[in-house]
This record gives C-alpha cells, sequence and structure tokens, in this order.
C-alpha cells in the first residue's frame, strides 16, 4: 500500500506502510495532515483514515464505486472528481511505478555502519601489507589514530564502490534487506554513479567524519528519509536506497550484527593487549637492563608515597616478572563499592585512554618502552581495591 502525504503547497510520495509509521512516529504527521492512498477520492485527514495512529489496517473504499474502479487515482476520467478537492495530480506516477518502497531511515543506518567497518577493515589489511608501518600507528595515541582513520575512510568509500559494483549490493545493505537501485528502482547505479554517490555520503552525510560536523550531517540525513524526501547524495546521484521487503527484523538484524562486532573487536584488541603483557612477563630482560629497572624503581620508591595531584597518590614502584616495570597508584576519593558497574566501565575506559595517551605523548618513559619494557600503572581505590590495571608497550605508541 502506498501514500501521499501533503505538506502546504508539496506532495510527498509514494511512501510505503513502513516509511508512513516513521513519519507519524517522528511527530511529522498529524492529526490534520493530508494523505491520499490508493481507493480514496480525495486528500483525507490522517486521524479519519484508520491505521494511520493504530494497528495497520485497510481504510474501506468508497460506498456504492467498484473495486477496479475505487482503485484509480481521484483524477481518474472515470471519478468525476470536484475541481477543489485537492486529490492529486493527474501527472503523478500510478502508486505502483516503484517496485519496491524506501527503506527506512534506521535500516539504512546499520547498513551504512556495516559497510564502513567492513570496508575500513579490508582498507587497513591491505594499507598494513603495502606499508606495515602504517597500520602500526592504530596503537599509537587516541589523537593519531583518529588522524590516520580519517584518512583511510575516502578509500574505504571507493572499496565500498568496488564491491557494490562486482557483487550488485554491499554487505551491509545485503543484511539488512536494502539496496540502492536507480529513482525508478529497477536498476542498480553504475559504478561511476555509485562512486560518486558514496562521496556525497562522505561530504553530506559523514560530514568528512569530523566528529561534531558529522552528528549535524546524520540529523538531517535522518529528518529527510523519515519524511520520505531523497537524501542530498541520492539526488546528485539520481538514486534511492529501496527495501527488498517489509521485514522489520533486518533492522534488528542489521544493528545486532554491528554491536556484536565492535564488541568482538574490542575483546580482541584487549587479548592482545594481555598477550603482550603475558609475553613481558615471561621473558627476562637483559642483566644490564635488569639492573637499571631495579635502579629505577628504588629511586621512585624513595621519593613515595607523593601526592601527584590532590586525588592521586603515587605509592611506589615495582619490576617483574620478567620485563615488567609497574607504578602503583592511589586515588583517594574513590571507593570502588560506591561505583556502579557502568561507572566503573566508564572510569577504567577513559583512565586507560588517559594514560595511554599521555605516555605516549610524553618523553619520559620513552627510553624505557624502547628496551622492550611494558610500563604498567595499577590503579587502586582509598580501601586498597584495584581499579584498573593499564600496560603501555613500544607497540601502544607506535615506536
Amino acid at each position: 500500500m502506498m501514500w501521499y502525504v501533503r505538506r502546504g503547497e508539496r506532495e510527498v510520495g509514494p511512501l510505503g506502510e513502513d516509511a508512513l509509521r516513521a513519519l507519524v512516529g517522528t511527530g511529522q504527521i498529524t492529526a490534520d495532515t493530508p494523505l491520499w492512498r490508493d481507493g480514496l477520492l480525495a486528500w483525507t485527514a490522517a486521524l479519519e483514515l484508520p491505521g494511520v495512529f493504530g494497528p495497520r489496517a485497510v481504510a474501506p473504499l468508497t460506498p456504492g464505486l467498484p473495486l477496479a474502479t475505487a482503485s484509480l487515482p481521484p483524477s481518474s476520467p472515470s471519478i468525476p472528481v470536484a475541481p477543489d478537492s485537492g486529490a492529486p495530480e493527474a501527472s503523478r506516477p500510478q502508486v505502483d511505478a516503484v517496485p519496491f518502497e524506501p527503506a527506512t531511515p534506521w535500516r539504512r543506518y546499520w547498513a551504512r555502519l556495516i559497510d564502513i567497518m567492513v570496508s575500513m577493515f579490508l582498507v587497513t589489511v591491505m594499507t598494513g601489507a603495502i606499508r606495515p608501518s602504517l597500520t602500526t600507528q592504530l596503537n599509537a595515541a587516541v589523537g593519531t589514530r583518529w588522524v590516520l582513520l580519517l584518512l583511510l575512510l575516502p578509500f574505504a568509500l571507493t572499496l565500498d564502490s568496488l564491491i557494490y559494483w562486482a557483487l550488485g549490493n554491499t554487505p551491509g545493505k545485503a543484511v539488512a534487506g536494502i539496496k540502492v537501485l536507480t529513482e525508478d528502482g529497477r536498476r542498480l547505479l553504475r559504478a561511476p554513479a555509485y562512486l560518486g554517490r558514496n562521496f556525497g555520503v562522505y561530504f553530506f552525510g559523514l560530514g568528512l567524519g569530523l566528529p561534531l560536523i558529522s552528528l549535524f550531517t546524520v540529523i538531517y540525513g535522518y529528518r529527510r528519509a523519515a519524511a520520505g524526501d531523497a537524501s542530498t547524495w541520492d539526488r546528485f546521484a539520481g538514486s534511492r536506497v529501496y527495501a527488498l521487503s517489509d521485514d522489520t527484523l533486518r533492522t534488528w538484524l542489521a544493528a545486532g550484527l554491528y554491536v556484536l562486532a565492535m564488541a568482538a573487536a574490542f575483546a580482541l584488541g584487549l587479548h592482545a593487549q594481555h598477550k603482550r603483557s603475558t609475553y613481558a612477563a615471561t621473558h627476562a630482560p637483559a642483566p644490564v637492563l635488569q639492573q637499571e629497572l631495579i635502579q629505577a624503581a628504588n629511586g621512585v620508591n624513595a621519593a613515595t608515597p607523593k601526592m601527584i595531584d590532590r586525588i592521586t597518590r603515587l605509592d611506589g614502584a615495582r619490576v617483574g616478572p620478567g620485563s615488567l616495570f609497574t607504578y602503583e597508584y592511589t586515588l583517594t576519593n574513590m571507593n570502588l563499592r560506591q561505583l556502579s558497574p557502568v561507572t566503573l566501565a566508564t572510569l577504567r575506559w577513559r583512565l586507560s585512554a588517559h594514560v595511554r595517551q599521555a605516555v605516549c605523548s610524553g618523553t619520559a618513559l620513552k627510553p624505557m618502552l624502547r628496551t622492550g619494557t611494558t610500563v604498567r600503572f595499577d590503579y587502586h581505590d582509598r580501601n586498597g581495591q584495584g581499579l584498573v590495571l593499564v600496560s603501555v608497550s613500544s607497540a601502544d605508541c607506535g615506536t
């Protein structure tokens, strides 16, 4: 069932059931918004049509009209319509001109995230094969890593275009059950048109990957898609994103797959860090280096405990096992028992990121890292309970 929506002098459509409900859910269709669909003689307020604001239902056809006649557009010559009835113009395409209905915004959003994740992974692998030194920067400080990812994003979008050209669809859109087609919904885009569309997404959808700008561009793109309008990049490419089926489970499937993949990537990162720490713990340093590390720890212990700032106390340092050098800290304002699991997880993540960035951007510990030593920062709360253990090696800083 395809719908048209009137907004002032502008008509939007045809829209499928999912697109119509998306407009209702975002408040863009109100009780007095004029709607028209196959079987109605004139524009009708949304409140008067069963199923628009409640469960899906088919509005009854006009009494006395044969089914074949009632299914024609209201401007058909076989149905007399008053000039001021406001029915859709006869020049509009028939409701069955497009074989599919436009994809809903969230379905497109999760599909795009999966596509970016897949193409970024492939580009990173290829970059590592060509120039391994670049991929080591992914373990560097947060700022350096972010700049590298921004530089790789255009290459990932180009690769995404090649995948579409070769396979006829991209992985994320295939999972979500959607596809980018020409505006009439009957043909695939040519490779140059899809590449241009992707770079339209890069500029007008992702905001060049810049966090603050991309926030506004994503919101703007969502509002256009929810209203049933073509996005900026689709207008340039003469394309639309169509749903190959109305199965809403596809949206949840795409979202779940993306979240699962990101969780797996995070777990692999933690596993790799643990492996590096285990390696450092089981490989003893050279005798000379061992002696230097012991002397460094003794120097720290001679001056501790001391407050680093108003809430952080350095309690001492220790060497081993293997080539590990550990600083011990206490956060005097923290009580582990009073922290919720979410707060604790956020604290650990932020503290780990801050420590790694400080170590990698500073110079004090660079000589120790270059010797193959892994430096650890062991944080406890005021009761001696462990909060977080952060390990930093030369690989984390790209050195």
